[in-house]
């Protein structure tokens, strides 16, 4: 045995894998933006403003305002989910009790834009609206379960009609 925990042996072995790769993963990526992407932004934007390509007004003059000017929030792509039901509940309750953001829970999730899915969720909704089509599909009933090799459905025994009576006499004369 190699020490090393067997994250293929349950659901709750394979997220405690993903989770430990994506712990290691936003350390690094932290690392990236803070020692590289932020930086380099920076200088982009003070040269923007210093060709006076861009007009971002105390940028040079006031550091509170350079700092305002320079924030951002460096996210990549999301680390996908095993049960994305339990995913975006979860994230509901966060938002619910304001331990975090719609703008955070969706960089989280999808690694898309908060704003940008709104703005283009209001847009399918006016669209659909306008085509008088319905905003929420009906969900369809599960399917029936199927029995021993995708036999006929299987009934609840409480439902199964009862065993037909074999006279023991019929065994016993055979």
């Amino acid at each position: 045995m190699s020490g090393h925990p067997n994250f293929a042996a349950s659901y709750s072995a394979a997220r405690a894998a993903l989770l430990q790769a994506w712990a290691f993963f936003r350390m690094r990526r932290k690392w990236l933006a803070d020692s590289l992407c932020q930086p380099t932004y920076e200088l982009v934007l003070r040269n923007a403003i210093l060709r006076g390509r861009l007009n971002a007004p105390g940028f040079l003059a006031d550091p509170a305002l350079r700092a305002a000017w320079c924030g951002a929030r460096w996210t990549g792509p999301s680390p996908g989910q095993l049960d994305p039901l339990k995913e975006v509940n979860a994230a509901e309750k966060r938002m619910a009790l304001t331990l975090s953001t719609r703008t955070r829970e969706t960089a989280e999730l999808t690694g898309d834009d908060w704003e940008q899915v709104a703005e283009e969720a209001a847009y399918e909704r006016d669209l659909m609206n306008t085509l008088g089509l319905p905003l929420t599909a009906e969900l369809a009933a599960p399917p029936a379960q199927l029995g021993h090799n995708g036999g006929p459905p299987m009934q609840d025994p409480a439902e199964a009609p009862a065993p037909a009576e074999t006279g023991d006499s019929d065994l016993e004369a055979a």
